[in-house]
């Protein structure tokens, strides 16, 4: 989703569905909010985030700056009311790392140690943290991981010289950092603002409006159907449109996905969207 301009609401429901389904496919709930790619990121993240029980939070966008460097890979990222989550950007500055090789072994490990040193090298919190990740595989483009690719990462757990590389989830690596590491960790107070895709808040203005017009009908008939219903009788209070509001809400908080609502989609994607949007 976008990080910027859905409103409070939008917000909370992108968790809510998403914790929802993670519970209801999973049996269990997630612990990180994992987005590698969107255009900044707004203060009140990280209240949203404790009040729907995520305390960890990835993103790689924000290496996107144009003029100044963020100074942290791994820091508390404190909201608006206090309220702080940690926060980890891979300092290989890519979710779609390749760990490309052209030939045989020797080889292999010169091309290699270009992006898994890059990893240390590029770590702006060292004496702090010691350790990263590194996401890997064809991401944009679809795929996921290659067999080659992980035949790579598996040779590279041990190698002098190199870092060791070794396979792990994302619990395994934010709880080495909770455990060893957060007390010495830096602390960032607001909003996490991306120097690039600035255009994207004002291009693409007729889908913004409709956005934001859906956001305060949602919210309108939400609030006058609860008050209905807390004056209705106990036979009459199945006429709450529960699944209705949540089908709609549903194709809303698709359209705010990060390259839509911002304006960074092709014009077939605005065309078709606005078309639904008006239907709603």
């Amino acid at each position: 989703m976008d990080g910027n301009l859905p409103g409070g609401e939008s917000f909370v429901r992108q968790f809510l569905y998403g914790q929802r389904f993670f519970q209801q496919e999973f049996c269990k709930r997630c612990k990180e909010f994992w987005l590698p790619d969107t255009f900044g990121y707004s203060a009140q993240i990280p209240q949203i985030m404790r009040l729907c029980g995520i305390e960890r939070f990835l993103t790689t966008k924000l290496s996107w700056s144009l003029v100044n460097d963020f100074p942290h890979d791994n820091f508390l990222w404190e909201g608006i009311d206090g309220s702080t989550v940690l926060v980890h950007f891979p300092p290989g500055k890519s979710y779609t790392s390749a760990v490309t090789v052209k030939s045989y072994v020797i080889q292999m490990l010169t091309l290699i140690q270009t992006r898994v040193v890059t990893a240390i090298d590029k770590l702006q919190d060292k004496g702090r943290v010691s350790c990263s990740m590194m996401l890997y595989g064809h991401g944009d483009g679809g795929g996921g991981p290659t067999e080659n690719m992980l035949e790579r990462i598996k040779r590279l757990n041990n190698v002098d010289g190199l870092p060791k590389v070794q396979h792990g989830t994302p619990d395994q690596f934010f709880s080495t950092i909770e455990e060893k590491h957060i007390n010495q960790l830096c602390k960032w107070s607001g909003e996490l603002y991306l120097e690039l895709h600035n255009g994207t808040y004002t291009t693409q203005a007729k889908m913004k409006f409709l956005n934001r017009q859906c956001e305060i009908l949602l919210r309108d008939t939400e609030l006058l159907h609860s008050v209905l219903l807390a004056a209705c009788r106990d036979e009459d209070k199945k006429a709450y449109p529960e699944l209705e509001l949540e089908r709609l809400w549903k194709i809303m908080l698709l359209n705010q996905f990060h390259d839509v609502l911002p304006g960074s989609s092709i014009e077939d994607v605005h065309r078709e969207l606005l078309f639904i949007t008006k239907k709603l």
